[in-house]
């Protein structure tokens, strides 16, 4: 996507920052410039590709194999989250991640990662609007949603489905909840939105963040895409969630801390 940039600023944030796309006009950098905020605010067309891309190895050599619970579970509750935020400066984000149903049958519950559904930490927030499909075989139109619950410190967040009208999903097989987070050399699995092979790898590695957040590495890479995902034990008990990235390690948050 090509920008003229006298009037904005386009680029992909990395793997810290997750699966975003920022269009932000020149005047949100420059204090002296800034426009009025704005009434609407003008969405480019979505690159899903630039978060669509994943490395190609799917289990680490020491991941175990899943039950046929887990697999059902990742099969049946994978979803696709996706946010449009409007700031007061007339800038917008737009993201897309993954996310896992915690609940089947209303109220339809999410877990996801806090970045795929805030924007609030890059501007005064004007107005935002998060949509949810199911994903794989259970694909269905994207449905309202609004965030219920959220940890910053942890990149976690929960979101309530309002179904529209005369729309009807099929149930769905959730996870459990686990009572504590991630073991060392545990294998842990999770589905991103736009995959249909089940990534696995085993948590290699605990790290204490400078917020005190607790969180886990596991030994699999991943893409953008899939920050939010549920990360699952093989029993089929959500453990954690995706919230960063790269080619050769993904990083899960403790799901355990969302109740804190």
């Amino acid at each position: 996507m090509r920008r003229n940039l006298s009037h904005a600023l386009t680029f992909v944030a990395g793997v810290a920052a997750g699966a975003l796309l920022f269009a932000l006009p020149s005047s949100f950098l420059d204090e002296s410039e800034k426009a009025p905020p704005a009434a609407n605010c003008n969405f480019e067309p979505f690159n899903i590709d630039a978060v669509t891309e994943a490395p190609r190895i799917i289990a680490s050599r020491n991941a175990a194999a899943l039950s046929a619970q887990a697999r059902t579970v990742l099969g049946e509750s994978a979803v696709e989250v996706h946010t449009k935020v409007c700031f007061e400066s007339g800038a917008t984000l737009e993201t897309a991640g993954s996310g896992i149903l915690l609940t089947s049958g209303p109220p339809w519950r999410v877990i996801t990662a806090a970045h795929v559904v805030e924007g609030s930490q890059w501007g005064a927030v004007q107005s935002i609007e998060i949509t949810v499909r199911r994903a794989g075989s259970f694909q269905s139109a994207f449905q309202p949603a609004k965030v219920t619950k959220v940890n910053h410190d942890a990149d976690i967040a929960e979101l309530s489905i309002e179904l529209n009208d005369g729309v009807v999903w099929q149930s769905a097989t959730p996870p459990g909840e686990a009572t504590r987070g991630p073991q060392p050399g545990e294998t842990l699995a999770f589905l991103c939105f736009f995959e249909r092979d089940i990534r696995r790898g085993t948590s290699v590695n605990a790290v204490s963040r400078a917020d005190g957040a607790p969180t886990y590495e596991l030994d699999v890479g991943s893409g953008l895409g899939c920050s939010g995902a549920g990360a699952i034990t093989t029993s089929g008990q959500l453990a954690g969630v995706v919230i960063q990235s790269n080619a050769d390690v993904t990083r899960v948050s403790d799901i355990g801390v969302l109740e804190d």
